[in-house]
C-alpha cells in the first residue's frame, strides 16, 4: 500500500488573540469615508464641512480607543507586561486637549491594540495557546477550559551575570575550551571567525602560532587551559611561554568555549539549575536562593495576575526585578543591565478544542495539495533549493575558512521575485514570470491555481500554518465564547456542544494558509513547557518522527546550540539526542573539526559530514530563535534546509508587475479551496508619494480613501511599511489611518493586503477573536522514497 503524502501530528497548537477584533472594527467611520472620497479641496464650503466631520469622527474614535485600552484593566495588564513605560504614561495621560504628546500616545495605543487583536502569536497576556486534538469526533468541538498563567524570569540578566562570573580567573581555570572549528591554516597564515562576527579574521603565519594550532588540532576535542598547556609542552614549547600562549589563543579567538550559560534547556527554570551546577558552591547557593524566591513569586503571580490591578502587577514585577538586582550584589557584580520587565508570562487560551476526523482529512489533503503546489508551481519550491545551491556550490563548503555568498546581505525593501530570479537562476525566474503574468491578467478578485502534480517536498517534516475560514452564518449561531475578566471561555445556550451541531459555525473546506514551513517544531517548542510540562502526545510524536527520519535516511538529527539575545525563546523539549554547538566546548556536542556541508549523493539533501564520524548530521533550529549574524551557523543549518535569512520573508516579497499596477492583485487559492495568497496592492513611487505628501489629517485620509476606491481595498487591511511588521487598519477608520501613517514619510514601499476575517472564536455577546493553528506534519511518501534511495545506494531520482 502506498504511503500517504502527509500524516498529521495528533494535536495542533492553537494561538488565540486575547482581545476581540471588534475593538478595532469599532473605529471605522464609513459615512466619513464616503465623504472623504468625494471631498474637493477646491470647494471651500464642502471641504470645510468635511474637515469638521473629520474632527468630530476623530473625537468619537478617541473615546473608543481609550475605552478599549487605558480604561480596560485586562488590556493594561497586558501592556504592563509588554511595555511598562507606555502603560504608566497612558494611565497618567490627560486626554484633552489633543496636543502632540497625546497624539503620539494614541498612536502607540492604537498600534498595540491592532497587534493585540490581529496577531495571536504567544506574547505575554496578548494571546493564549491551546492544543487542539486532531481526528477526534466530527466537525470542530470547542469547550471551556480553565486558563493558566505561567510566569518565569527573563533570563537575559542571568546570562549577563553568568558571563561576568565566567570571566573570573578561578572559573576560567576549570572551564573547557576547544580549537575554533572555523580555523583554516595555509601559507597566508590562519583565517577564522569569531562568534557573531560576520567578517573573516586573518592572522599572519607566525611559526609559534602555526605549531600551537597543529598541536591542539591533534589533541582531544576539548580541554582546560592547563590541559592545553600540557599539549604545548608535548610540542616542545618552553615552560614560561605555555600559559601565555594559551591565554593569547583564548584572547584572539583561536580557542573558543569557556563557561557559557546553557543553550539547551526545557524551561527557564531548567536553564537556571543547569547554570547553578556550573558555579562554585558559594555562588551556586546564592543563585539557587534567588531562583527559589523568584519561583515563589512567579507561582503567586500565576494565580493572582489575571485579576490584579495593573498598578499592583507593576509593583510585583518591580519586586521581582529587585530580587534579580539583589542576586547581582550578592555575587559581587554590582549593577547589571536589566530588562524593562523582570518576568515573562505565557498563558493558555481557555479552550478545549478538537478537530474532527472530517476536518483532519481536509487538512491532510490541503497540506498534500500545498506540498505539490509549492514543489511544482510555488515560488518557495524554487527559492529554497536555489538558496541552498548558492550557499553550497557544486561541491559543498568547508566550515573552516567559510565565506558566505554575497547575496542580498542587506534585506532590500524593494526586492522582488523577478529580481531574485535574476540573481538565483532560471527556475526561479521562470516561476516569477509565470506568476506575474497570472496576477496581472486575472480580471477577478480571486485566481484559482492550476491543479498541481501530486507529491513533492524537500524535507520529511514540516509545519502547516493556517486558520479556519469563518462560515457566513457564524455570527448568528454556533458555539459561543464567554469572556471573563481575563480571557475568553467557551459556553453556549444549551451547554458545551460541537460547532457542527450548533450550526454552520466552521466552513472546513476553506482554509487560509500561512504556509507549510520546513521547521516542524518552533511553534510548539515555544509553548511546550506550558502545554505539555511533563511531556505528552505532541512531544512524543515529534521525537518519534525525528528518530524515524534518522533511521530511514541514516542521517543523525541534531539541535543547534547558540547564544541568543532573548534566551527564553530557546526553551524546547529534547526532540533529538545530538547537539551541535559551534562556539561552546560542551562534551555533549558533536566535534566539528573538519566539518563540511554538502549534498548527499543519493538523496540530494544537504548534510553535514565530519571526519571520523560514520553518520552524517542534519542540524536543526528547533525553536523560533534565529542565530545572530553568523555565517557559519547559517551554513550548518543549511543541512536541514533552513535557508539563511539573507532576503525578505516570502510573504513580504511582491512582483514588479504589482508595483506597476494600479489595481489590487487577486487572491490566490488552490483548486481544493484553500487560500495561499491574499489580495494586495503595492504602493511605490508617485502613488506612495502623493499619499504621504498629503497633509496629515483630513487631506491624507481623503487621499487614502481615493486610493482605496481605485484599488478596491476591503474593509480590513494589513499594512506593511517596508520591512516593519504588518499593522491591522480598518480602511474607514481615520484614527487608525493617522496612526499607521505617522512616520511613514521615509517609507520606500507600502503593501496593503486584505485581512481575511478568520476570527472564528466567537463570544456569547458576538465578539470574535482571531485564532491560527500550527500543525506539525510528516511526509511518509517522501520518507519512503528517501529510504529506498539509501537502501539501494542509488540517486533519489532513480528510485521515483
Amino acid at each position: 500500500m502506498r504511503a500517504p503524502e502527509v500524516a498529521l501530528c495528533p494535536a495542533a497548537v492553537v494561538r488565540v488573540a486575547a482581545f476581540p477584533l471588534g475593538r478595532v472594527q469599532a473605529l471605522a467611520e464609513p459615512e466619513l469615508a464616503a465623504r472623504a472620497r468625494a471631498a474637493d479641496p477646491w470647494d471651500m464650503s464642502s471641504w470645510t464641512s468635511y474637515c469638521e466631520a473629520y474632527a468630530a469622527a476623530i473625537e468619537r474614535s478617541r473615546g473608543r480607543l481609550w475605552a478599549s485600552t487605558a480604561d480596560d484593566p485586562a488590556f493594561m495588564r497586558a501592556l504592563t507586561l509588554g511595555n511598562p513605560e507606555l502603560a504608566a504614561s497612558a494611565a497618567s495621560t490627560v486626554r484633552s486637549p489633543r496636543n502632540k504628546r497625546v497624539r503620539h500616545r494614541e498612536t502607540s495605543l492604537y498600534r498595540h491594540l491592532a497587534r493585540a487583536v490581529a496577531r495571536p502569536e504567544p506574547n505575554g497576556m496578548w494571546a493564549g495557546v491551546a492544543l487542539a486534538r486532531v481526528g477526534e469526533g466530527e466537525g470542530v468541538s470547542c469547550r471551556p477550559a480553565t486558563p493558566r498563567c505561567a510566569f518565569a524570569p527573563d533570563l537575559a540578566p542571568f546570562v549577563a551575570m553568568f558571563a561576568a562570573l565566567a570571566a573570573r580567573p578561578e572559573v576560567q581555570a576549570r572551564a573547557r575550551y576547544k580549537l575554533n572549528p572555523t580555523i583554516r591554516v595555509d601559507a597566508g597564515g590562519a583565517a577564522f571567525r569569531l562568534p557573531g562576527d560576520a567578517a573573516l579574521r586573518r592572522v599572519a603565519p607566525a611559526p609559534a602560532l602555526m605549531r600551537a594550532i597543529a598541536a591542539l588540532r591533534a589533541a582531544a576535542p576539548t580541554f582546560t587551559r592547563d590541559e592545553a598547556a600540557d599539549v604545548l609542552a608535548a610540542a616542545n614549547f618552553p615552560a614560561p611561554a605555555r600559559v601565555e600562549v594559551v591565554d593569547l589563543l583564548v584572547a584572539q579567538g583561536v580557542l573558543v568555549g569557556g563557561l557559557r550559560f546553557p543553550a539547551r534547556f526545557t524551561s527557564p527554570w531548567d536553564a537556571l539549575e543547569q547554570a547553578a551546577r556550573a558555579l562554585s558552591p558559594a555562588d551556586a547557593a546564592a543563585w539557587r536562593a534567588a531562583a527559589l524566591d523568584l519561583r515563589a513569586q512567579c507561582e503567586a503571580l500565576g494565580e493572582s495576575a489575571p485579576t490584579m490591578a495593573p498598578a499592583a502587577l507593576a509593583s510585583a514585577l518591580a519586586a521581582a526585578g529587585a530580587r534579580v538586582g539583589a542576586l547581582a550584589s550578592a555575587l559581587g557584580l554590582g549593577e547589571i543591565e536589566r530588562p524593562r520587565v523582570a518576568l515573562r508570562c505565557d498563558t493558555t487560551a481557555p479552550l478545549d478544542i478538537a478537530l474532527g476526523r472530517d476536518l483532519a482529512a481536509t487538512i491532510a489533503a490541503t497540506a498534500a495539495e500545498l506540498t505539490g503546489f509549492t514543489a511544482h508551481l510555488g515560488m518557495g519550491g524554487a527559492l529554497g533549493p536555489a538558496l541552498v545551491d548558492r550557499w553550497l556550490g557544486a561541491a559543498g563548503r568547508d566550515l573552516a575558512g567559510f565565506e558566505p555568498p554575497p547575496l542580498l546581505r542587506d534585506q532590500v525593501t524593494l526586492a522582488t521575485w523577478e529580481g531574485l530570479g535574476e540573481e538565483l537562476g532560471p527556475e526561479l525566474a521562470a516561476r516569477a514570470a509565470a506568476w506575474a503574468e497570472r496576477l496581472t491578467t486575472c480580471e477577478g478578485d480571486e485566481l484559482v491555481t492550476p491543479a498541481p502534480p501530486a507529491g513533492g517536498g524537500d524535507t520529511p517534516m514540516g509545519c502547516l500554518l493556517f486558520t479556519i475560514g469563518r462560515a457566513s452564518g457564524a455570527a448568528r449561531g454556533g458555539v459561543a465564547v464567554q469572556a471573563d475578566a481575563s480571557h475568553a471561555a467557551v459556553s453556549s445556550a444549551g451547554g458545551p456542544a460541537s460547532l457542527g451541531q450548533a450550526g454552520a459555525r466552521i466552513d472546513a473546506g476553506r482554509l487560509v494558509l500561512r504556509g507549510l514551513v520546513r521547521d516542524a517544531t518552533p511553534a510548539f517548542a515555544r509553548c511546550a513547557a506550558l502545554l505539555e510540562p511533563e511531556g505528552g502526545p505532541v512531544t512524543r510524536w515529534l521525537c518519534e518522527q525525528y528518530a524515524r527520519v534518522a533511521e530511514v535516511t541514516g542521517v543523525d538529527q541534531a539541535a543547534l546550540g547558540f547564544a541568543h539575545a532573548c534566551p527564553n525563546v530557546q526553551a524546547s523539549p529534547r526532540f533529538v539526542p545530538h547537539l551541535v554547538d559551534l562556539w561552546a566546548a560542551d562534551g555533549e556536542a558533536v566535534d566539528l573539526r573538519g566539518a563540511r556541508v554538502e549534498r548527499d549523493a543519493r538523496t540530494g539533501a544537504p548534510v553535514c559530514r565530519v571526519p571520523g564520524r560514520a553518520r552524517a548530521v542534519a542540524i536543526h533550529g528547533f525553536t523560533a530563535a534565529q542565530p545572530p549574524d553568523d555565517p557559519c551557523q547559517y551554513l550548518l543549518l543549511v543541512s536541514s534546509m533552513r535557508t539563511p535569512p539573507q532576503i525578505p520573508r516570502g510573504d513580504r516579497l511582491g512582483f514588479r508587475a504589482e508595483a506597476e499596477s494600479r489595481r489590487h492583485s487577486p487572491r490566490v487559492r488552490l483548486p481544493g479551496g484553500a487560500v495561499v495568497r491574499t489580495r494586495r496592492s503595492v504602493l511605490v513611487g508617485d502613488d506612495l508619494k502623493q499619499w504621504i505628501d498629503a497633509a496629515p489629517g483630513p487631506a491624507r485620509f481623503a487621499a487614502w480613501q481615493r486610493l482605496a476606491a481605485e484599488r478596491g481595498w476591503p474593509e480590513l487591511v494589513l499594512v506593511h511599511r517596508d520591512a516593519e511588521p504588518p499593522l491591522l487598519v480598518p480602511r474607514d477608520a481615520p484614527l487608525a489611518v493617522e496612526a499607521m501613517s505617522e512616520g511613514a514619510g521615509g517609507s520606500a514601499c507600502i503593501t496593503v493586503e486584505e485581512f481575511i476575517d478568520d476570527a472564528w472564536i466567537c463570544t456569547a455577546t458576538g465578539e470574535r477573536h482571531v485564532a491560527e493553528l500550527a500543525l506539525s506534519v510528516v511526509r511518509p511518501a517522501l520518507l519512503a522514497r528517501l529510504g529506498a534511495a539509501v537502501a539501494a545506494d542509488q540517486r533519489l531520482a532513480d528510485c521515483a
